[in-house]
């Protein structure tokens, strides 16, 4: 069973209607208020489906009057549909519950890069749940993969499997034994995010944190620490309290924190954005405001930020861009390998916006990564 995007869903599904001539060349496709009204989705995730449609080259976007189709059957079918060979399978935990798509903002923004990122390489990406009954050999055999993608803690059972069909597994945001790995820098993350609110003037500071088990969390957890240290801070052991990664444990465990302590935290280090924005909501229904009451800071620079007020200070770990590189390494089979052993880690940068209040007046000099909006 694969993952099923929302723009993914309907670029299927429009694609197989314009093959079968539902669609016949030349005529227009619905507009986006119909498509819209179709799937129930929202127009920016119809003008995605759309994009992808024309890069297949199946139709052509003209300003004011819609999507006309320009597929031709006629035309080399390999062009539209990838053979073996041609595709790069991601496989990801699979989801509880009915609903499969992914839904978290980094991996949904991800996806969607990775799968424009192929593309432009007419390559098809794949993407597979994972659970312990998985056959993971049969897909890879129906598939012949370029390159198969771990993504986030997967059972080590399934890379061991995988790598014994001699296919590259590249790994992301995980580690496993002597397999090649792309990862955002997580201890600078949350070093530079504990550097900044020191430099603001905060000495309490409470932080929201991911589940144990993920490359993100030790590694996040790792550079809190060493913050604390070389800053030479109070550690309180109490204000480092686990969410699961949504804006819901973020609101929760914001509220029980700010509820449960008599001397009250000044700044909140939230080590995604959505657990941030979960936090903004509950200081605000606690009668507090962001930034005057609590700063906050949180990680990942996700694309719907910009709907937020106000704005988030947060770190960027260029998702586009680690899309690319992730491709890369799979289309060329580069650094890939089976027990190489490669480490990439990609580099991050403090976005500073208007979630940060400083206590005491702002440092004047400021570590060169760093860059303000």
């Amino acid at each position: 069973m694969e993952y099923k995007y929302l723009y993914q869903n309907i670029y299927n599904n429009l694609k197989q209607e314009i093959v079968s001539g539902t669609y016949e060349t030349g005529c227009f496709l619905p507009t986006e208020r119909e498509l819209c009204q179709r799937f129930s989705v929202e127009r920016t995730t119809v003008r995605r489906a759309l994009d992808f449609l024309v890069k297949d080259r199946m139709v052509e976007k003209y300003p004011g009057m819609g999507s006309k189709v320009i597929y031709s059957k006629n035309r080399e079918t390999s062009r539209i549909i990838s053979t073996g060979g041609d595709s790069i399978g991601i496989f990801m935990v699979e989801k509880i519950g009915s609903d499969k798509r992914i839904t978290e903002p980094y991996y949904s923004d991800l996806f969607y890069y990775l799968a424009q990122e192929c593309c432009e390489r007419g390559l098809q990406l794949v993407s597979y749940p994972i659970h312990e009954n998985t056959n993971i050999e049969d897909i890879i055999r129906r598939n012949n993969f370029l390159t198969a993608v771990f993504v986030t803690k997967v059972p080590k059972n399934m890379i061991r499997r995988a790598a014994a069909c001699n296919i590259p597994v590249l790994l992301v945001n995980e580690l496993y034994e002597n397999f090649s790995t792309i990862q955002h820098d997580y201890f600078s993350s949350a070093s530079m995010a504990m550097e900044y609110l020191y430099e603001n003037g905060h000495r309490r500071i409470a932080v929201l944190r991911g589940p144990d088990g993920y490359l993100a969390t030790r590694d996040e957890l790792a550079g809190i620490h060493d913050s604390i240290i070389r800053l030479k801070m109070k550690l309180y052991r109490d204000w480092i309290v686990e969410g699961d990664w949504t804006m819901q444990s973020g609101y929760n465990r914001t509220k029980e924190l700010f509820t449960s302590c008599p001397k009250k935290p000044t700044a909140v280090f939230a080590c995604n954005d959505i657990m941030a924005i979960g936090a903004i909501q509950a200081l605000r229904d606690l009668g507090m405001s962001v930034p005057e009451d609590v700063s906050i800071i949180g990680m990942n620079n996700m694309e719907q930020l910009q709907f937020l007020e106000p704005d988030l200070t947060t770190i960027d770990g260029n998702t586009s861009h680690f899309a690319k590189v992730i491709t890369e390494l799979a289309y060329k089979n580069a650094l890939v390998q089976n027990h190489m052993g490669v480490k990439i880690v990609m580099p991050v940068k403090l976005v500073i916006r208007g979630t940060v209040k400083p206590l005491i007046k702002e440092p004047e000099d400021r570590p060169a990564e760093r860059r303000k909006e």
